[in-house]
């Protein structure tokens, strides 16, 4: 039997039915040509269920050793495009859906460790003092858009004395919209003398997490470990061992 392309052919039709059992079993005996082509159909199709179940790195390295170690069978150039185009397609499954677990992981422990500060009181005169409690109903009801849009105007009143907790809020509200840069800028801002430097230290941890900057956000976490008395000390420790 000459021919790798006749040989699959034949395989082929054996393995649609086309062939009987008998007549394909006793072929098979003397034609070790067809023997060694049957048994690489067989080791394809193995492989392609064998992909879709284990860590693919891990496979790739014992397929690689092994089809280096065993003779090469004649085998035909349409099995071979068949089988690589399977396993491409079963590699960006896996890498999609990896991917999909990673993202999914790092929103999670988002959601779990986020907690908004108290509402804290303001100083100023009536107007702004009215203006601040407008701006924190606004976050409140996660308004976080109309934070961002009359909370800079309130900053610059000087009338208005709760700045460092304005700029928390405001880095809040832009990491609320998933505008990183922004939220980082604003509490960057917070000054290390305030009252509310921890918490800056804080949500700049979460914001890291939320966008995905896993170092950086285990790096921010590390910062806050190494403080002994920051209030969030022990939930950073927490977060740490899941990173």
């Amino acid at each position: 039997m000459n021919g790798d392309h006749f040989i699959q052919d034949y395989i082929d039709l054996y393995m649609s039915g086309g062939i009987s059992d008998e007549e394909f079993q006793e072929r098979l005996k003397n034609d070790p040509v067809l023997q060694r082509a049957y048994d690489a159909a067989n080791d394809d199709k193995q492989l392609i269920k064998t992909l879709a179940k284990q860590d693919l790195k891990a496979l790739a390295e014992s397929e690689l050793k092994e089809y280096k170690e065993k003779p090469k069978p004649v085998i035909s150039t349409k099995r071979i495009s068949a089988v690589a185009a399977v396993a491409v397609i079963l590699f960006l499954i896996y890498f999609t859906y990896n991917n999909l677990n990673q993202s999914i992981d790092h929103n999670q422990l988002f959601v779990e460790y986020f907690e908004a500060p108290p509402h804290t009181s303001s100083r100023g005169s009536s107007e702004s003092l009215d203006s601040w409690n407008l701006i924190i109903e606004h976050y409140l009801r996660g308004e976080y858009i109309r934070v961002i849009e009359e909370l800079p105007s309130l900053l610059q009143d000087p009338n208005f004395n709760s700045d460092e907790s304005a700029k928390l809020y405001l880095g809040i509200s832009y990491l609320m919209e998933n505008q990183y840069d922004n939220a980082h800028k604003w509490f960057q801002q917070v000054s290390v003398e305030s009252t509310f430097i921890q918490d800056a230290e804080w949500y700049t941890a979460m914001t890291y997490l939320k966008e995905g900057e896993m170092d950086a956000a285990i790096s921010t976490l590390n910062m806050i470990v190494d403080q002994p008395k920051h209030y969030k000390r022990k939930e950073a420790l927490s977060l740490l061992d899941k990173l």
